[in-house]
């Protein structure tokens, strides 16, 4: 569609005035937000022109309530012009032009079911498009490459916008459509518009992709695939509710992002806060005798114990390597099982010091997560929580556990249980949540979060989610726990269907957890029924 812009802004002037022209290329060469208003001026001169304009109708008033209210709320460029162009055309897609001009197919704006929320994400969207810039400074160095070359003529100048439609025909760069994803999202929600808008239009149009490519052939040439950009909505989605996008969740959805946030030193209570919230367990020496951002340090501070470093000795020290050797001189249970609440430590082959970790959960097989610090190829003092495969890292040397020659961690350790409970049963949703796409306030998505003690997830074998799903026709809500999907409810008929799935409690995590039921809507074009669940029971045994 660009590429009708930048024919217009070449060929605009008469015939017989390539003075008109010469003078076109000259001012969009020269840049300013004089240039970017004449490139959106012609484009949407020319784009109406090929298409008729609504100005007065229902949907024409409908979605200008939408865009005034996001110019209202967001950044505004000097001397821009802000305008909304709805256009005849059945084709799904929005675009942005220069200058202020955003413009939207009816095609898009008048499908069924689609919410001012979906709306408003769209016109965002675009919004950041024009305001950042996008396209313009594209358009201006493929005219300036093109131009220095030789002097400007007619000709030359038609060959000049033959070039730069070839470079817009593909449309946005990859790194602009998610500046404009990511600030068109929080632009939305800024103005109001629910945080799930932007994730149900891109389900929708992966949907009508399937089924209509046509429709889309021109969306898919300006813009990026959905694929990717749901996963980024659905991210920042679940960040605007809860705090985090459960995607590379601790325990209980800080991010390690937010424990770096603060200087272990000077904001004690605050690194030691977000620690705990993480994984419910306490800093304990958070100031000690190693030296601050080295592993040691960070596992004497998680561990309520002064680690044993004695004896030091020509062949003994306090480095990490010699951690096993120096606790069980010491009287610690060691072995070679690791367990959760264990430090593990590794032999000096790794950096020439060795190293040391606490484990905090056992993921699946030999696969566990851990905390640590200083880990990397040019030791920068970071602190991570990681997941590896016990039985395919080397030089480990063992497991420390707890002193006295425990094995199993005592009351006020990390890692310490009471003991086993029974199956546990927690009812997630009682109501009926109707899910899908068709009428404005029924959302694609319903989450929730929740909680799980230590206790309750100790020594539980399985998991399992039933749940209960009425759909005509064919519905698949997705369930899952902390974004791993466990299972589709291929829902097949009007009448309460009843679904089960099992699934490994190591998806699951002691302190916040999160639940989503998404539904794939298989023929949108075919049908615009929606699904209803009720009945979400989680059993731990």
């Amino acid at each position: 569609m660009l590429s009708l812009v930048i024919a217009s802004l070449v060929l605009a002037a008469p015939q017989d005035d390539p003075w008109e022209k010469l003078f076109n290329l000259a001012t969009i060469i020269g840049g300013g937000t004089k240039a970017e208003r004449l490139v959106g001026e012609l484009g949407q001169d020319d784009l109406t022109q090929r298409f008729s304009k609504e100005d007065g109708s229902n949907l024409y008033l409908r979605i200008r309530k939408v865009f005034d209210k996001l110019v209202d709320t967001g950044e505004k460029r000097k001397d821009f012009s802000y305008q909304l162009t709805l256009l005849q055309n059945y084709e799904i897609n929005a675009y942005a032009l220069p200058g202020g001009q955003v413009l939207i197919n009816d095609g898009l704006a008048d499908l069924r079911g689609i919410s001012d929320d979906e709306i408003g994400f769209v016109l965002a969207h675009e919004l950041t498009h024009t305001n950042r810039s996008h396209g313009f400074k594209q358009l201006r160095d493929s005219l300036i490459g093109s131009v220095v070359l030789s002097s400007i003529s007619d000709r030359k100048a038609r060959f000049v916008a033959e070039i730069a439609s070839q470079l817009f025909s593909s449309g946005h760069s990859r790194r602009d459509e998610e500046q404009a994803d990511r600030e068109g999202f929080e632009l939305a929600v800024k103005a109001g518009f629910d945080p799930s808008g932007g994730l149900a239009l891109m389900r929708r149009l992966e949907t009508t992709a399937n089924d209509n490519p046509g429709l889309l052939h021109q969306l898919f040439a300006t813009h990026q695939p959905t694929v990717a950009r749901s996963l980024l909505l659905k991210d920042k989605m679940f960040e605007k509710l809860y705090g985090s996008s459960y995607r590379d969740v601790l325990v209980s959805g800080v991010t390690l992002g937010e424990l770096q946030k603060f200087d272990p030193d000077k904001e004690k209570a605050a690194w030691q806060a977000a620690y705990k919230k993480a994984t419910g367990w306490d800093v304990f020496n958070l100031k000690n005798v190693f030296p601050e951002r080295n592993c040691t340090w960070f596992v004497q501070a998680v561990r309520p114990e002064s680690i044993p470093l004695v004896p030091i000795t020509a062949t003994s020290d306090s480095n990490a390597h010699h951690w096993y050797a120096n606790c069980k001189n010491a009287g610690y249970g060691v072995g070679s099982t690791p367990k959760v609440g264990a430090i593990m430590v590794w032999g000096k082959e790794v950096s020439g010091y060795g190293h040391v970790a606490l484990l905090t959960e056992h993921v699946t097989g030999t696969v566990w997560k851990l905390w640590d610090c200083n880990w990397s190829l040019n030791l920068d003092g970071l602190i991570r929580e990681r997941e590896i495969d016990i039985a395919k890292t080397d030089h480990v040397t063992g497991y420390v556990y707890w002193p006295n020659g425990a094995t199993v961690a005592p009351k006020g350790y990390p890692g310490y249980v009471e003991g086993p409970t029974g199956p546990v049963t927690i009812k997630l949703l009682e109501k009926t949540v109707r899910l899908g796409d068709d009428e404005a306030g029924i959302k694609t998505v319903w989450a929730a979060e929740f909680k799980l003690t230590a206790e309750q997830l100790a020594e539980k074998k399985t998991a399992v989610i039933t749940l209960k799903v009425r759909a005509v026709p064919r519905k698949d809500p997705i369930v899952s726990f902390n974004r791993h999907e466990v299972g589709r409810a291929v829902a097949t008929s009007d009448t309460w269907e009843q679904f089960r799935f099992e699934f490994s409690p190591s998806k699951l995590k002691a302190g916040k957890n999160l639940i989503d039921i998404e539904t794939v809507i298989p023929e949108l074009t075919d049908t615009y029924d929606d699904c209803e669940v009720t009945s979400v029971v989680l059993t731990l045994r």
